[in-house]
């Protein structure tokens, strides 16, 4: 498949396969295994090592240029073959799991799964995001942005809802064999995929820390988009949905229906979110999506508002109408955060080198990870002094002014901002 220029472009089922199947184990190993470990008796001080290990994804910067500079099966193509590698691995390490049938009493061993399976993950999105930089252009990038996002949630569903499932029924073996299963199917969409030659830049180094690194950042565009609109634009956004979950509980849900409302109910709409993004984009441009989602979050945080606004614990179970209210604020506050991601990675694609591809999008996007987890810092601590309502208000506003700031750079973008 080739572009108006010619140039090959990235088949988007591919891109399905790749970003949804990287998700569900993800979504299983931070979300299922977690309660099943601690239904077992498992302390919280090991489940928090198990939660540390997530720390591998930001670090994937230090190794993602020597995806892009060696190629460990060369004649397969230099990224298809980092694919067809690290699917086959991921696939193995879950398999891993079903020879684990009392995790309680192999946490040594299960945690080495974990984090086998956490490196080859984040090693296999590199690859991922470079054959997205490589292959996506013009409007095409605004869609496989937009699937980047969308297939999260959708991995996030089938191994935090459905593998936690089989695993209630059947045992931890039987989940592993399900998300082994299902992580196997992307290894047909690699197969069928032949890469373009890739070509490399010769100057970059085998570190993070190489001469050129950052000469991404010479780019006055992309230096305004990744030290002002996107900080804004995360730390209001990402800040809000951080003060979701510890609401929800100072107001009486329970864990069951926090889990309901957060990984279920409104995993649903942010899919479709992340899928009108993408089409809003192509047709609109780039402003739309960061303008619908925007109000899309400051609605949800209105509908959240007597939630946000409860003083002390409740001891009272909440009210169906509260249940339901708070699965409407929720499910738009997660939609427009969705939104917003699709934007960002929309710009990554856009200022990814090429012959950079996996170290420049991985940087680019470590950014806003890492701003996530600043984000929920300061946004319970506000919390914790002045209520979660005044601190959702606080990151509310944020996020506007990163709205306004992303709408007017996309606008003085104009025609390049669709190349």
């Amino acid at each position: 498949m080739t572009d108006a220029s010619g140039k090959a472009q990235v088949p988007l089922k591919l891109l399905w396969a790749l970003y949804t199947t990287q998700f569900i184990g993800v979504g299983f190993l931070t979300v299922g295994l977690t309660a099943i470990l601690r239904a077992d008796g498992v302390s919280l001080s090991t489940l928090g090592l198990f939660q540390l290990l997530g720390i591998i994804w930001p670090l994937k910067i230090l190794w993602a240029p020597l995806v892009d500079r060696w190629a460990p099966m060369r004649r397969q193509g230099h990224y298809r073959g980092w694919l067809l590698l690290l699917q086959s691995g991921m696939v193995v390490s879950l398999l891993c799991m079903a020879f684990i049938p009392h995790p309680a009493r192999q946490v040594a061993a299960l945690g080495a799964i974990v984090a086998l399976f956490v490196l080859l993950s984040a090693t296999q999105d590199i690859a991922a995001d470079a054959i997205s930089v490589r292959g996506l252009s013009g409007q095409r990038r605004d869609t496989g942005s937009s699937i980047q996002v969308s297939a999260g949630y959708v991995g996030n569903l089938v191994g935090g809802a459905g593998a936690v499932f089989v695993a209630d029924r059947w045992g931890l073996p039987a989940a592993g064999v399900l998300l082994a299963a299902t992580t196997s199917l992307a290894l047909i969409s690699v197969l069928h995929y032949r890469e373009p030659r890739v070509e490399q830049d010769n100057r970059a180094g085998s570190t993070p820390w190489g001469r050129d690194t950052f000469d991404l950042f010479r780019n006055r565009d992309c230096r305004r988009w990744c030290f002002v609109t996107m900080p804004l634009l995360y730390m209001g956004s990402a800040g809000a949905y951080s003060l979701v979950t510890p609401a929800l509980g100072d107001y009486g849900f329970s864990l069951t229906q926090i889990g309901l409302i957060t990984l279920t109910v409104a995993s649903l709409p942010a899919i479709l979110a992340g899928l009108l993004a993408g089409h809003l984009d192509a047709k609109l441009g780039r402003r739309s999506s960061v303008v619908l989602g925007t109000i899309m979050l400051a609605s949800g945080i209105a509908t959240l508002r007597p939630i946000f606004g409860a003083t002390g614990a409740s001891e009272v179970a909440p009210s169906s109408g509260a249940l339901i209210q708070a699965a409407i604020g929720v499910s738009l506050l997660l939609a427009g955060y969705t939104m917003v991601n699709v934007a960002i990675y929309t710009q990554a694609l856009r200022f990814a080198r090429p012959t950079r591809a996996g170290s420049d999008f991985t940087l680019l996007t470590c950014i806003p990870l890492g701003l996530s987890f600043l984000a929920g810092w300061v946004a319970l601590a506000l919390a914790d002094g002045t209520g979660f309502w005044v601190s959702a208000l606080a990151m509310t506003i944020v996020a506007v002014v990163g709205g306004i700031s992303a709408w007017r750079q996309l606008g003085r973008f104009g025609s390049a901002a669709r190349e």
